[in-house]
């Protein structure tokens, strides 16, 4: 039996003990799959030692005995920990003190110790499920040649541990169309405890593909969860089946407007893959541009950049990102922005040098089909920054016979850039031939 079943088992009795007044809390997360439980307020023996056994956890985690964490301020010994308490990093690092994972099945020393005897030593030794763990992996990684084991792996479903459970979902996945019996299991496992099994769960379906398609509307059941990680694995999940989610698009977009930042970030990424299917829902992708969160900003920058042909009437709110406070949704503000065409036009005279470049860049990629604007590119050959020059230059190049009017230009760059492009014409320019002889006297001669 593992840590988090021996809590589970613990947080069911607490449960059901007529003594507890409610104020009973169960955690389950934080990095490395934690499990941790807090009873209060309860009479009960067994409550009050389980109790006691979490105080005693928290106690030597913030004495930095068990190695993970260091803090100054003593630890609560009195009242209960509510789940805000319980969302903070001290908290949340303590917890994970808990977990089942590899990283502490194998650890030795005084804090794994001491966990065990704080757990009732109820803790995994190495002739227990390691071997599962292990075979599952194994047919994990054959892939679709572990089909034939495909009803053994999915019996690990409802193993008693997580981590088996999780790698069973994994396994499945990777069987392709060989899982597509057990697609709605998968699916059922989108709402689980475990923020692991969970994640194992919306990648499977993303690699079961079309065969998970039947079960969409179980999914899209599942983002209305009042649980906030189970509506982020719904949504992702929806991310992962591409063009089969097409059909929830709308509820999609709907978690847009969830509370939590991470659904939220989750709904713009899922329609940013949707492509074309998410255009109608281009102004609520806008929105989330300003949003207070900077990975939902970054998620709505990017989703621009794959919804191009939409991205025109909210070109000035993508621009605007790339002097964003955060590092991060400035660089994708400025990938986006090189992907908004023509559409860049009008912000080559923007005052910030990186949002002229960035639109330099968007019509550089259009080459020949830039020609509208040349005269535009070719003004920015005189700009106050070096590298907005240079890409002007680059820019004026690739237009061919489109350059050939600024063969006589007056800034000697702008003449520079025409004839190499115009050169690039080879016998087809000859109808420029004699503009171009005309640069034999041309006073710049460096």
């Amino acid at each position: 039996m593992t840590t988090a079943t021996a809590l589970q088992l613990n947080y069911k009795l607490a449960a059901r003990c007529p003594c507890n007044t409610g104020k009973l809390v169960w955690y389950s997360g934080g990095f490395n799959g934690a499990a941790f439980v807090c009873i209060s307020h309860s009479h009960c023996p067994d409550c009050t030692e389980l109790s006691c056994k979490a105080k005693r956890l928290c106690w030597l985690g913030y004495q930095d005995n068990l190695g993970i964490v260091n803090h100054a301020r003593e630890p609560p010994t009195n009242g209960a920990l509510s789940p805000r308490r319980l969302r903070e990093p001290p908290i949340s690092d303590i917890a994970a003190v808990c977990c089942v994972s590899r990283r502490w099945r194998q650890k030795a020393g005084p804090g794994a110790a001491a966990i065990r005897a704080l757990t009732g030593g109820l803790w995994p030794g190495p002739h227990t499920y390691n071997i599962v763990e292990a075979a599952l992996e194994n047919l994990a990684r054959l892939g679709e040649h572990a089909a034939p084991h495909a009803w053994a792996i999915a019996v690990r479903l409802e193993d008693a541990n997580f981590y088996v459970r999780e790698v069973a979902v994994e396994a499945l996945g990777r069987l392709g169309e060989h899982a597509a019996p057990h697609a709605g299991a998968i699916v059922a496992r989108l709402e689980h405890a475990n923020a692991g099994v969970r994640w194992a769960a919306v990648e499977a379906l993303g690699r079961l593909g079309e065969h998970a398609a039947p079960h969409a509307g179980a999914i899209a059941a599942r983002m209305e969860h009042a649980n906030a990680g189970v509506r982020r694995a719904a949504v992702e999940a929806f991310g992962r089946l591409g063009e089969h989610a097409a059909p929830h698009a709308g509820a999609i977009a709907a978690r847009l407007e969830d509370g939590d930042g991470h659904v939220r970030w989750a709904a713009v990424e899922a329609l940013g893959r949707l492509g074309e299917h998410a255009a109608p829902h281009a102004g609520a992708i806008a929105a989330l541009l300003e949003d207070g969160d900077g990975q939902v900003r970054r998620a709505a920058v990017e989703a621009f950049g794959r919804l191009q042909e939409h991205a025109g009437p909210y070109a000035g709110a993508i621009i605007a990102r790339i002097e964003d406070t955060d590092e991060h949704v400035r660089e994708a503000a400025m990938q986006a922005v090189e992907r908004l065409g023509e559409h860049a036009a009008p912000w080559l005279e923007h005052p910030n040098a990186c949002v002229r470049y960035a639109a330099l860049q968007a019509l550089a990629r259009l080459g020949e089909n830039a020609a509208p604007y040349v005269g535009t590119i070719a003004a920015r050959l005189e700009d106050g920054d070096e590298v907005v020059r240079w890409l002007a230059e680059e820019a004026v190049g690739r237009m061919r016979e489109h350059a050939a009017p600024l063969l006589d230009h007056a800034n000697e760059r702008v003449r520079r850039a025409a004839v190499e492009a115009v050169g690039r014409l080879r016998e087809l320019a000859a109808p420029h031939a004699v503009a171009i002889a005309a640069l034999l006297e041309d006073d710049n001669r460096y």
